[in-house]
């Protein structure tokens, strides 16, 4: 294993490198370390965070509802209002907004074959990320920045965010980063396995795979926060929501 997961270390950053991802680390107090993941070390960390997700998405449901038709209109638009707190309101005017909104129907489109399926409410973190993953002797022993966490998500929210962001590719054009990540399906479907076999998860409907452009329009709605926003990543999640509606048989 690498040598973080022998000690208290918390990964604070992480860049493409090659064919693996580095790790930037802090494992002493005013250093820094580097790891290097290779292909089969991503998919160890991945099934990994997977178990300790699993077990607090578990503890954490709240109560299982029915997706009906009034709950996917809450999906698509008081969900995502409710990203705003009462002081920083949904910005008026939003790019593209014929685009958004097309982007919504998609979305809809995709959750569709999911209606009147049971589906759990439970305490999201809303950037469960590398670098917001403290690992500890080859167990995750926490998480930091609570900043976009809810007390009734729902878990594909988390469980989405790993995977897209470290198998995500920025260096060219969308459909570059799209192929990325299926050219890691593979690995994400071992990850949904290994996260739906905590007793209680197994019942959850469907593929992730259905969720996959619910959570990439949701992560394009955060890049509005007024303390993060970034029009190019929320055009490029977008887009990456889009391709999730457009390219996926969503019926397999």
């Amino acid at each position: 294993d690498p040598v973080y997961s022998q000690q208290f270390a918390h990964v604070y950053g992480s860049r493409p490198l090659g064919r693996s991802q580095a790790l930037l680390l802090t494992a002493v107090p005013g250093k820094t370390l580097a790891a290097q993941l290779h292909w089969w070390n991503r998919a160890y960390y991945l099934n990994l965070s997977g178990r300790w997700l699993s077990d607090f998405h578990h503890r954490t449901i709240t109560s299982w509802v029915v997706l009906d038709n009034q709950r996917l209109d809450w999906l698509i638009t008081t969900y995502l209002d409710e990203l705003w707190s009462e002081q920083h309101a949904v910005p008026a005017l939003l790019p593209l907004p014929e685009q958004l909104e097309g982007v919504k129907k998609g979305v809809r489109h995709s959750l569709r074959p999911l209606l009147g399926q049971k589906i759990p409410l439970t305490v999201v973190h809303g950037a469960f990320q590398a670098h917001n993953i403290r690992v500890a002797r080859g167990r995750v022993s926490g998480l930091d920045n609570w900043g976009n966490g809810r007390t009734e998500g729902l878990p594909w929210e988390d469980f989405w965010q790993f995977p897209l962001i470290l198998f995500q590719d920025t260096s060219g054009s969308i459909a570059e980063s799209w192929n990325t990540l299926m050219a890691h399906r593979q690995t994400i479907n071992d990850y949904w396995h290994v996260y739906r076999q905590r007793e209680g998860l197994s019942a959850l409907p469907g593929s992730p795979w259905n969720w996959l452009a619910w959570v990439c329009l949701v992560e394009a709605m955060k890049q509005l926060l007024p303390w993060q926003t970034n029009w190019e990543q929320y055009q490029y999640w977008l887009d990456m929501a889009r391709c999730a509606t457009n390219k996926l048989n969503l019926h397999e």
